[in-house]
């Protein structure tokens, strides 16, 4: 989804409300490798993750789907991240999954600390299957709060509908969540994104939503 029409629609909105603006970051993915050093990647090596600290379900090591650097979202530093450095986000497996509900023992969300990213990349790699790491760029964007009320009636001539339509096609942090099915958490929101932001298994055309205490994903 462009970010240039999500700005362009969110003007056009802005022009007939005086609703409060929320600033999102669109995150697109790209394609090339993060340096050592860098906190924001997708897959790969989890930075400021050792062996011991690394999360596991049954046992198992589970797969690092994405970290994000809170420093560059000082939005989402509140409540029990205000003091967070970053965000690890891991799942049972980026296929074989079912992390479909809140809680699901499926997903792991890990707070790591300024200390904790200078421990650097872990020493070894615990799960030889995933793909190497991978980066994304944020663009941030001001977008009016009723964009995230549930409308009344739903019609696609009307520019908030339509910006509402395309800020779920893409992948955001920050703001709230724009729910695929019903709204099933509430909590520290801090993005959600689909399966063309990280290549991983969420149902049928389905949406992760990432919260400071848990992720899951609903699909059609």
């Amino acid at each position: 989804m462009s970010v240039d029409l999500i700005r362009e629609l969110a003007a056009e909105v802005q022009e007939n409300t005086d609703a409060n603006l929320l600033t999102l970051y669109i995150l697109e993915a790209v394609a090339r490798p993060p340096a050592a050093t860098n906190v924001a990647r997708i897959g790969g090596v989890p930075i400021g993750i050792t062996p011991a600290t690394w999360p596991r379900l049954n046992g198992l090591p589970m797969a690092h789907l994405l970290t994000i650097d809170l420093d560059e979202m000082p939005e989402l530093k509140t409540d029990t991240l205000a003091n967070a450095r970053a965000v690890a986000l891991f799942i049972s497996d980026r296929i074989e999954n079912e992390a479909f509900e809140p809680h699901t023992p499926e997903t792991a969300i890990v707070a790591l600390s300024q200390d904790d990213i200078d421990q650097g990349e872990p020493s070894e790699m615990l799960r030889e299957d995933d793909d190497l790491a991978s980066s994304y760029q944020l663009t941030p964007v001001k977008v009016p709060e009723t964009v995230f009320e549930e409308p009344e009636d739903y019609d696609e001539e009307n520019p908030l509908a339509q910006l509402r339509d395309a800020v779920f096609s893409a992948s955001y942090a920050a703001g709230k969540p724009l729910w695929l099915q019903s709204e099933e958490h509430e909590g520290h929101f801090l993005l959600q994104f689909d399966e063309a932001f990280i290549d991983t298994n969420l149902g049928d055309a389905g949406v992760m939503y990432v919260f400071a205490d848990t992720a899951f994903w609903q699909c059609h």
